[in-house]
This record gives structure tokens, C-alpha cells and sequence, in this order.
């Protein structure tokens, strides 16, 4: 109230009140409004925007270990069959597995410390299929075999009765 009236020319130390805005005559016709800074700063549309995604971006820690079904939906699991296993040279816990899902690929894994590659040939495993390839130790691997980590050590992910080389794990 004390900056609208300096603005408008009237003394900022004079008390005034509804009773006095009801009065005609106070401003003289003609009278110059001095500019002053906004009493409400404009928002801009911009501004308003980077605030939302600001609150966007302050998630808690547990919604940032979460992950959208839309994007869950992108990691391609399949089940695989194991058809060969060896150990990777100079590496005491990586396993080269040659698998079918249902096209022959290689994944390197590091199992084996808890699997030797004989009990491995011929079971069903899942497998991430579309994870892009990589060289493990001079060897390319085409996926990422799943296991369950728990004191006992490791179990491998598979399903209970037999499935299709291939099959989609949904």
C-alpha cells in the first residue's frame, strides 16, 4: 500500500484507510503515477516450467531404483539352452556358454566359481537377449546369462518344465 501511494504523489506517512479510498477528489485530474518496481513479479511460462521439473527432479532414492513398465518391457528375456561350456582362459571365475535361443550365440559369464561348465551343458537357462554385445576377455558376449545371488551362493534362473529354445520370458 505505501509504494501504490508514492507512486500516485500521496504522503506514504499519512494514515490512510477504506474509509479515505471512498472520498472523491483526493487525486487531482491530471495527476503523474511515478513508475516503481512490480508489486507481483511476472511469471514467465518458462520459469514456471523449469520450477515443475526442478520438484520433478528432487525423486526420493527408492523411485530412482524403479524402473517403468514401458521401459521393462524393452529388456528382452529368453529362455536359452546351454549346448557348450568352458572355462575362459586367465580368468578364475568367467564361463564362455555357447547357448541356443533359439539362434546360436556366446555369453560370458561369471559363474564359475559356483558351476563347473560339464554340469552346465544341456540345461535351460534365461538369458537377456538384447543387451548389445561385448568383449569379455577377448571374447564376444552376445547377452547376460540370470542368476539369483543369495548366502548359499548362486542359482541359476530357468524355468520348471522344459520351454522352447527362444521362448519369450514375460
Amino acid at each position: 500500500a505505501r509504494k501504490m501511494q508514492e507512486a500516485i504523489g500521496l504522503d506514504p506517512q499519512e494514515d490512510l484507510n477504506l474509509d479515505a479510498a471512498r472520498i472523491w477528489g483526493i487525486l487531482t485530474p491530471g495527476t503523474k503515477i511515478s513508475r516503481i518496481p512490480s508489486l507481483f513479479p511476472r511469471l514467465e511460462v518458462g520459469e514456471e516450467k523449469d520450477k515443475k521439473e526442478d520438484k520433478k527432479d528432487t525423486v526420493s532414492e527408492d523411485d530412482e531404483k524403479q524402473i517403468s513398465f514401458e521401459y521393462f518391457q524393452q529388456i528382452d528375456l529368453r529362455v536359452a539352452k546351454i549346448t557348450a561350456a568352458e572355462r575362459v582362459p586367465k580368468a578364475d571365475k568367467l564361463l564362455k556358454l555357447n547357448v541356443r535361443c533359439p539362434e546360436e550365440r556366446t555369453i560370458v559369464a561369471g559363474i564359475a566359481e559356483h558351476f563347473s561348465p560339464e554340469d552346465l551343458v544341456g540345461r535351460q537357462v534365461v538369458v537377456v537377449a538384447n543387451l548389445k554385445p561385448v568383449k569379455i576377455r577377448g571374447v564376444r558376449s552376445e547377452g547376460m546369462l540370470l542368476v539369483a545371488k543369495d548366502d548359499k551362493g548362486l542359482h541359476l534362473t530357468t524355468v520348471v518344465t522344459p520351454a522352447e529354445s527362444g521362448a519369450r520370458v514375460s
